[in-house]
């Protein structure tokens, strides 16, 4: 089901997340924010929140909704899956290396819409690359087109999608790929009736500036599927 709020599978309805994963990201977000030398004021004037709201998401009491997960991770200065909790998936490698040897869909994802995003490569600091495993359900509410700096590639894993370029629809199935500079308008959408996995791979300045714009549009689009940003959550 489309929704905007950062959510992930098994949740709580009323939050999106799990009770267990909403105090994980509370305590990330404390530490990253203790390990800065910042106060809670502080955070939350950067991420535009108050800080009684803030203190609540530290203390796991409430959720933030994906828009505001992404300014607390730039008020913060780290990428967004730092913030998500592990799931079981097993990281090995050393500095500059990281190997999950667990199946990536075990990796908390990032909810925008009818789209899962799984961050592939959190642990690699400086990176140029950002990929990411996208499960694309759907399409209910089509996405808007639009270009942005830099490029992207993007390989379907299972299912059917369609890549819209420049007014050009590029059906996709498994095994298809394409490659594209994002500065041209375009968008994705899934016309079939099951999932799609897409590996998607973009310019990592601009992932989660991307990933926000697509929040935004869906909060403009679908209003009243929104989740408010300041309601508690008691664990």
């Amino acid at each position: 089901m489309p929704s905007n709020s950062f959510e992930t599978r098994g949740e709580d309805k009323s939050s999106g997340l799990k009770t267990d994963e909403v105090i994980a990201v509370g305590q990330a977000i404390r530490t990253l924010r203790q390990q800065r030398g910042m106060t809670l004021d502080d955070l939350a004037e950067r991420a535009g929140l108050s800080a009684s709201f803030m203190s609540l998401v530290e203390r796991g009491r409430s959720s933030l909704a994906l828009t505001s997960l992404f300014s607390v991770a730039r008020a913060l200065e780290v990428d967004v899956a730092q913030l998500l909790p592990a799931t079981g998936e097993h990281h090995e490698g050393h500095a500059g290396c990281q190997v999950i040897l667990q199946y990536a869909q075990d990796i908390t994802p990032v909810r925008v819409g009818d789209r899962d995003y799984r961050f592939l490569a959190a642990l690699i600091t400086n990176r140029i690359l950002e990929p990411l495993l996208v499960t694309v359900e759907p399409t209910v509410v089509e996405q808007v087109s639009y270009g942005h700096q830099g490029e992207e590639f993007a390989w379907v894993v299972s299912g059917e999608i369609v890549y819209a370029v420049d007014g050009h629809d590029y059906p996709l199935r498994a095994g298809d790929c394409i490659h594209i500079e994002s500065s041209r308008s375009h968008s994705l959408r899934n016309d079939s009736g099951e999932d799609a996995t897409v590996l998607w791979v973009l310019s990592q300045p601009l992932v989660q500036e991307t990933l926000g714009e697509l929040a935004r549009d869906h909060m403009r689009r679908v209003p009243n599927r929104a989740t408010k940003v300041e309601t508690e959550v008691m664990p």
